[in-house]
């Protein structure tokens, strides 16, 4: 007791004086070292009061800043679930990490021995990556059951629990199981280890059915952590965070801090003027979770907080909304999170993606949920680390490492084969390309070719994200750049005739390009975006299809943003919200030129014009097995939110290209794949992210 006695006084000296710490007779090596019932109990961080302390390499305690990045388990023709990411691809991406100035990597479940086995080597010869690991709770079943309390989740969680703390220490033998990591586990990185974060990003449904479903539960009483005026939900996370510390304490003589994910929808903060229910819905407090003194370590809170979601970011000072006042909505709500907080809290997720397509609007610095160059997200990136440090946050780990093409979001999700995700990447779905790096696409399949207008060659081209068009002129020049494109996918609907223009093909889509402007539209009758969306516009459904047409009258492409709102502190109802996303960005669309974004769709470049148009603004559901969105009105039922659209399979399309006057039509060929190949790219962002990291 006397020397734990010390301990603290040392400690408290320390941080009084704001300076890092000697330890002579706690720190062995790179660990404190601490007696609990009389056993030698490690670690390599702690937590005092609000800030948290790690071991250096000098053998003292020093307050840290987390940099860090998340890592998933998604690649290009694989799922999570396949933990197909090797050895040697970890390798070379730690280093890129590392390079980037980042210290910490956080993962958010158990992954292949493969991570730990290069995470162990790599540490062996440069200065360490650290862990911060993640237990997962299976959602599947939460999406059934939704109380945590049910035996399968918390079962699940537990086992979920002892394997990843297994897995860190090098002693697990996982047998195989559908949808998850297993193997031989050998590499010890405990030593790196600086934390677990265990949870999922909860519903506010699932609280408060847990709650309302064992309202009994009412108090914890653990050997490391106990609550106070807890909620059931907060019980059910000190218990399980109570038996990772005494699994960990037992078997590793080790402890680790502990924080639960949480992120803006169930914090415990009070959000009057959010307009959505499920995001007001009840949440949840770590602060009526307590650690004893037999936990050496201490808790965090941890946090996923994006600049654009949920609406209260943008509408709760309803004055700053309505006057379009240049303020950082982001940081305030970080600064009322710190404020409530007595423990250390980190931004455990926060990012923009370079997606074609958006999702949603960040209204104060239009840090969006997509449509951002790679050079806009990098800025992004570290202003948001910016407002994070601001804050006093102590830690910012930025999502995400690579882009993930299996994921979908909200506005997409309903137009794209869940089957197929992992085979292309849907520009389009915003949740796809948060990544510092990308995945590209190789080995263009050449679809069809022409001669047009005995002076221009086209070729038609397609990989796993665009559908591109390459048309070169045998002139030195583009003298005119007036293009019409007419497109029939799917055959059984479609206009023949486009103001006086007679077309020899029922067309879907019609895509102008008068130089440097080019947009995409579509017949009604096939437009996905009043289909979905006409309901909240009180548009009445095109059930009925239309041969003739004038240009005006086809439907700009469009994607969803939000569904009307009523702000209820004022009652005022906010219009829905959507953009014309096939409006076309010109510019190079060779990534070896300094003017590239990846946001561009076409461009002239002298002698040529190429076009590339994302998959899904052709109404492509899988393109790597031909499917496109079906008739949406044949035998028609009224759609339900969130469920997959209808497909059909096609062989092939019709394309018109009208110039000078002459319309020149070419049968493409659809050719499908099963594997796609690729090569990883950093995205500009990652520079831009490491000439500020790397030399802090």
């Amino acid at each position: 007791m006397k020397r734990y006695i010390i301990f603290c006084i040392v400690l408290f000296i320390a941080v009084v004086s704001g300076s890092s710490f000697y330890l002579n007779n706690y720190v062995n090596e790179n660990y404190v070292v601490k007696k609990v019932e009389g056993k030698n109990i490690s670690t390599m961080a702690i937590v005092n009061g609000n800030k948290i302390y790690q071991v250096n390499n000098n053998k003292e305690l020093e307050e840290i800043f987390i940099k860090g990045v998340n890592i998933g388990l998604g690649k290009p023709n694989e799922f999570p679930g396949e933990v197909a990411i090797s050895k040697t691809e970890y390798l070379q991406w730690f280093k890129n990490i590392k390079d980037m100035g980042a210290d910490y990597i956080r993962v958010y479940t158990l992954q292949s021995p493969d991570f730990y086995d290069a995470l162990y080597d790599f540490n062996m010869f440069v200065s360490p990556l650290y862990l911060i690991q993640g237990a997962y709770l299976n959602e599947d079943y939460i999406n059934e059951y939704n109380d945590v309390y049910h035996p399968k989740i918390a079962n699940d969680f537990t086992l979920e629990i002892e394997n990843v703390i297994n897995a860190v220490h090098g002693n697990a033998t996982i047998d195989k199981r559908s949808g998850h990591a297993y193997g031989e586990y050998k590499s010890d990185v405990s030593k790196y280890t600086c934390m677990y974060i265990l949870g999922i990003e909860f519903s506010g449904d699932t609280i408060e059915i847990t709650n309302s479903n064992n309202s009994e539960k009412k108090k914890y009483e653990g050997k490391y952590l106990y609550t106070e005026n807890a909620t059931p939900f907060e019980v059910f996370l000190a218990n399980n965070g109570d038996y990772a510390i005494d699994y960990e304490t037992k078997n590793y003589s080790r402890q680790t801090i502990i924080g639960f994910a949480n992120w803006p929808t169930s914090d415990p903060l009070e959000h009057p003027n959010e307009p959505e229910d499920m995001n007001k819905m009840m949440g949840f407090d770590v602060e009526h979770i307590y650690k004893t003194n037999n936990y050496l370590c201490g808790m965090i809170a941890s946090y996923h907080v994006y600049p654009y979601y949920p609406d209260f970011l943008n509408f709760e000072d309803q004055s700053t909304f309505l006057n379009e006042a240049k303020t950082n909505p982001y940081q305030d709500y970080l600064k009322r999170l710190r404020n409530h907080h007595t423990i250390p809290v980190i931004i455990s997720e926060f990012g923009v993606p370079t997606s074609r397509g958006i999702t949603h609007n960040d209204l104060s610095r239009k840090f969006n949920q997509g449509g951002i160059s790679e050079k806009d997200q990098g800025k992004a990136i570290l202003s948001l680390t910016q407002d994070i440090k601001d804050a006093e946050m102590s830690g910012a780990i930025i999502f995400s490492w690579q882009d993930e093409w299996f994921k979908r979001t909200w506005n997409t999700m309903e137009l794209t084969d869940s089957t197929g995700r992992a085979m292309w990447h849907d520009v389009q779905t915003s949740e796809t390309s948060f990544g510092l790096m990308s995945f590209e696409p190789k080995n263009e399949k050449l679809l069809s070719t022409k001669i047009m207008d005995d002076t221009i060659d086209l070729k038609i081209y397609s990989n796993a994200a665009y559908l591109t068009l390459v048309l070169k002129t045998s002139d030195s020049n583009f003298y005119d750049k007036n293009f019409e494109l007419f497109f029939d996918t799917i055959n059984t609907s479609g206009f023949s005739k486009l103001d006086t223009q007679d077309l020899q093909y029922p067309m879907d889509f019609y895509l102008s390009i008068n130089d440097e402007i080019g947009e995409l539209f579509v017949d009604p009758y096939y437009d996905n975006f009043i289909y979905l969306f006409g309901k909240q516009l009180n548009v009445q459904l095109p059930l009925q299809k239309n041969l003739i047409y004038s240009k005006n009258e086809l439907n700009p492409i469009r994607l969803r943003l939000r569904n009307r709102i009523r702000l209820p502190e004022s009652g005022k109802e906010i219009e829905p919200s959507y953009y014309a996303t096939g409006k076309l960005t010109y510019g190079s669309l060779d990534m070896n030129d300094d003017s590239y974004n990846c946001l561009n769709d076409f461009n002239f470049d002298k002698d040529h014009l190429e076009i590339r148009i994302a998959w899904e603004l052709l109404n492509f559901s899988n393109p790597s097995k031909g499917l496109i969105l079906d008739d949406f009105y044949e035998n028609y039922i009224q759609h339900v939110d969130g469920v997959q659209m209808k497909t059909k399979k096609i062989e092939s399309f019709e394309l018109g290209i009208k110039y000078k006057g002459k319309i020149d039509y070419v049968n493409v060929p659809i050719k499908n794949w099963d594997t796609v190949s690729y090569t990883e790219r950093l995205k500009e962002s990652y520079y831009i992210v490491k000439e500020v990291w790397a030399n802090e």
